[in-house]
């Protein structure tokens, strides 16, 4: 493991770039300067969006979990931000706890407030264009009250990039909040999740914890979402082509049609689901299918 290297103040610098085992003093510093590899030491709280336009991995260290905060010089802005030509693996080392994107400053965090959309406005955590791989991450607390994916969002216009991508696996995505669609990922691209749970996301317009709109695909497998609110899709809203299998559906509410998942574009496929208690003012507390195909298997 790595030695921390200490600065005039006496305070140890966070972050290890291990290709070239320099120290940066912030986790913006070391992306700036197109490290491939950043080991992050400690809790860290973000002033600046960091773009992506190279291939960067940011992990923690074994048996070392940390908190990377939003500061409160990104106000409204997105914290990471992928472009075209650019690849971000998050990627914990133990455990989905490993590492942990907070939507709250550290201040918030320490005095345990911060936790709802009352708390102020800010922006997503990551918006993709390009390729975003999360694994053994938790992303919990982002507050988006003037737009789409809360924390994620995926190729949001619909034309810059076609195949931006997002792999999930391993995952907690837990108590955040959009203002429109998906506060846990808004996608437009393509997008694969794996044994991840969302719990407890909350929406004013569809899907609550993933809106999969016009232009995108995504596949689900072995997820749980449980407690999500949103208008209709509680959890899952479906505008194109989805493949959902061995996920659990429980207590998920929607003020509109389908508790659980509101599919009101092409095909939908559900296999070996289970469903719970989940429940909706209109119609569908399941799933209510508008759209040109359903199987459930």
């Amino acid at each position: 493991e790595p030695k921390l290297r200490r600065v005039n103040d006496g305070i140890a610098e966070n972050y290890e770039a291990k290709d070239s085992k320099k120290y940066y003093a912030a986790l913006e510093d070391a992306v700036n300067a197109k490290d491939s590899t950043i080991t992050v030491l400690k809790n860290a709280e973000v002033e600046s969006t960091m773009t992506i336009n190279t291939n960067v991995t940011i992990q923690n260290t074994n048996g070392r979990n940390v908190t990377i905060y939003r500061g409160t010089g990104l106000a409204t802005a997105d914290m990471f931000a992928v472009t075209t030509a650019g690849t971000l693996t998050i990627k914990g080392i133990e455990n989905a706890t490993s590492i942990v994107l907070d939507g709250r400053t550290k201040a918030e965090a320490l005095a345990n407030t911060g936790r709802d959309a009352a708390a102020g406005s800010k922006g997503s955590m990551i918006s993709n264009f390009g390729n975003l791989n999360l694994e053994n991450v938790t992303a919990q607390y982002v507050r988006k009250t003037s737009d789409t994916g809360g924390v994620i969002n995926n190729n949001s216009d619909n034309k810059t990039n076609a195949n931006a991508t997002v792999t999930i696996e391993n995952c907690v995505f837990d108590n955040n909040f959009a203002a429109s669609y998906g506060a846990g990922m808004y996608s437009r691209g393509k997008s694969s999740i794996t044994n991840t749970v969302f719990s407890n996301n909350k929406s004013n317009a569809n899907g609550a914890a993933l809106c999969n709109h016009t232009g995108a695909s995504f596949a689900v497998d072995g997820c749980t979402f449980e407690g999500n609110s949103g208008a209709s899709g509680g959890a899952i809203w479906n505008n194109m082509t989805v493949t959902i299998q061995n996920t659990t559906f429980k207590a998920n509410v929607a003020s509109g049609n389908s508790g659980a998942i509101e599919n009101s574009g092409s095909n939908l496929k559900v296999i070996g689901c289970t469903f719970e208690g989940n429940t909706a003012t209109g119609h569908g507390g399941a799933i209510n299918n508008g759209g040109a195909g359903l199987i459930v298997e």
